[in-house]
């Protein structure tokens, strides 16, 4: 028994020194591969990594998602070769004696949602929480406005938003974390990719919003993104879509929200404007004599004018003549319209082919200003155009074409 212990122990220890001979003589074996996505388009970049003799060993894909993982020996049929992409779920292959492994990765639709790109790089989505903000088209779409700007107002913290006036054509300024520099300045605003005027965009076009509040963006688009970044995305067409046709019509009316049932008896409206400019001022507000007060009063119950009470005199003072206005007359709902109809048109038309998508969209947008006489009217009309044509798997033609024109008449 012992004799047949020692021979077990030699003939182990001999094979063992056979297996590291043969090892050291053995040659580098190459496995190569294309790394796609669902679509079978190329994933650039994607990385292959596989473990043999306690070593790891990678790959990352080039232009064509091929890649080439060189092993120092023969591995074994259940070795597995890990591929991973940002967007996309790992997924473990055994080599199974083959030399030539391709792999198609799913997405990751999670992994998507808790990483965001940040120029250069990638970090995750919580710690972007206090500097990026992000608002979706689901949210814009019940904001039915003439612009943007106000579709936006408090929709983002620390975005400011700021309408010039109350005119249907007022633009608006956006101001992000308060104060800038002594000389002002505006957040870098950029619609896919390019610098344009934020009102002068549909909001039925958006596909989503991004506003980057800290400086740290002025890293990826320079000086210029030192006040803030606001990244506009436009909805696009998409391949393999049948068309599909969408038509929106609304009608509304705006009224204001506070009370415009004025004081319009012309003695008590200046009798309260002398009051309080004596108390505050020491003189009045207006010229009225005591005279002047006392045919006020006779006329304060006068709804229309009557003939023995005139509503205008003509008098000498000051050694010229002069108009005296004695009305009882509603000027506000005389100059201005409480009720003013807004009119908002849009159809889109989008889908696509194989290699091919589209979407083509139009906005006709009409309000009635605020006043009666003289109407205003605000009209504005919005088109865009997007076209993508994947002509090779490594080329690509796209074209995005907008057209805009606004025009407010008065007076």
């Amino acid at each position: 028994m012992k004799k047949l212990k020692s021979l077990l122990w030699f003939l182990s220890v001999l094979a063992g020194a056979s297996f590291s001979l043969s090892a050291q003589g053995a040659e580098p074996v190459k496995i190569t591969g294309k790394i796609s996505d669902a679509s079978g388009e190329p994933l650039t970049g994607a990385s292959a990594m596989v473990t043999v003799g306690g070593k790891t060993i990678g790959a990352s894909a080039d232009l064509d998602g091929q890649y080439v993982l060189v092993l120092p020996s023969v591995p074994s049929p259940d070795t597995e070769i890990v591929f991973s992409f940002i967007g996309f779920e790992d997924k473990r292959v055994a080599i199974g004696g083959k030399s030539v492994v391709d792999v198609v990765l799913s997405d990751d639709s999670q992994m998507l949602e808790e990483t965001v790109v940040v120029g250069y790089g990638t970090q995750k989505k919580v710690n972007l929480t206090g500097a990026v903000s992000a608002v979706s088209a689901d949210e814009l779409k019940d904001r039915h406005v003439a612009q943007v700007g106000s579709a936006l107002q408090g929709m983002i913290p620390n975005l400011n938003i700021t309408q010039s006036s109350g005119s249907p054509d007022a633009s608006s300024s956006y101001n992000i974390r308060g104060n800038t520099s002594p000389n002002g300045g505006s957040p870098l605003i950029l619609v896919d990719g390019v610098e344009t005027y934020l009102d002068r965009i549909n909001a039925n076009d958006i596909e989503s919003i991004s506003v980057l509040k800290d400086a740290a963006s002025a890293a990826i688009y320079g000086a210029r993104g030192a006040f803030g970044v606001i990244l506009v995305t436009t909805r696009s067409g998409k391949t393999d879509q049948a068309p599909r046709v969408s038509l929106d019509a609304r009608f509304s009316c705006s009224a204001p929200t506070t009370s415009t049932d004025f004081e319009t008896r012309g003695y008590y409206s200046a009798y309260i404007a002398d009051t309080f400019m004596m108390t505050s001022g020491g003189t009045p507000y207006t010229s009225y004599t005591a005279y002047d007060y006392q045919r006020l009063w006779e006329r304060r119950n006068d709804v229309t004018e009557d003939p023995d009470r005139p509503w205008v005199i003509s008098e000498m003072r000051g050694g010229r003549m002069s108009y005296v206005y004695l009305a009882n007359f509603d000027w506000y709902n005389y100059m201005y319209d409480n009720t003013r109809p807004t009119q908002d048109y849009n159809v889109t038309v989008s889908g696509g082919g194989k290699n091919v998508s589209y979407m083509v969209s139009g906005r006709f947008y009409n309000q009635k200003g605020v006043y009666r006489v003289a109407p205003d009217k605000f009209n504005t009309f919005n088109a865009r155009a997007k076209l993508d044509i994947k002509i090779r798997p490594w080329l690509r033609l796209s074209s995005n074409t907008k057209f805009y024109n606004g025009t407010y008449d008065y007076f």
